[in-house]
């Protein structure tokens, strides 16, 4: 019996971006497919805003597929909420489609709307999820709009939770 596994990464940024988040999917991706058989999921590189992404065609021992999905490389509040809910969508489309060749999922992703709708997905076809916590959110929107914070913490918290109750780890 083969202890090979089917993984899925799921990252809001992925190599060429210079972005940290980037890198640490990456080096995952790379250290898993010594082993499994990997597959990342990511938006079109994007970041950082009017940085010149070069293409890397480096040979890959997993397997890259960049979603359509929108993407916002300003800092702006609702074109990034645009970006989630948009790259949720495409990740759960993914799942659905995919979910034979998926027997685990690492997800490093945009928080609350992308994250909530790939746990979602996850959770429908009995697929266990990691979900990578790396920023607090909503906590933090609410001390950067604290006129806004009564509203993200009856909202964006109660989906948080939804999002922690549902993942694997």
């Amino acid at each position: 019996m083969s202890n090979v596994k089917k993984i899925l990464i799921i990252s809001a940024v992925f190599s060429p971006e210079p972005v940290v988040s980037a890198k640490l999917s990456e080096d995952i991706a790379n250290a898993l497919s010594i082993e499994h058989h990997v597959s990342v999921i990511a938006p079109f590189p994007s970041r950082p805003f009017g940085f010149k992404l070069s293409k890397n065609e480096v040979n890959k021992a997993y397997y890259l597929l960049n979603l359509n999905s929108y993407t916002c490389p300003e800092s702006n509040f609702f074109g990034r909420l645009r970006e989630s809910y948009s790259f949720g969508l495409a990740c759960s489309k993914y799942i659905k489609e995919s979910r034979n060749d998926i027997d685990i999922i690492y997800m490093n992703s945009w928080p609350i709307f992308a994250q909530y709708l790939t746990v979602k997905a996850a959770h429908k076809y009995n697929i266990p999820i990691i979900t990578h916590v790396q920023d607090i959110y909503p906590e933090s929107l609410s001390t950067k709009m604290p006129i806004l914070s009564v509203l993200f913490n009856l909202i964006f918290i109660s989906i948080d939770k939804i999002i922690l109750r549902k993942s694997t780890k």
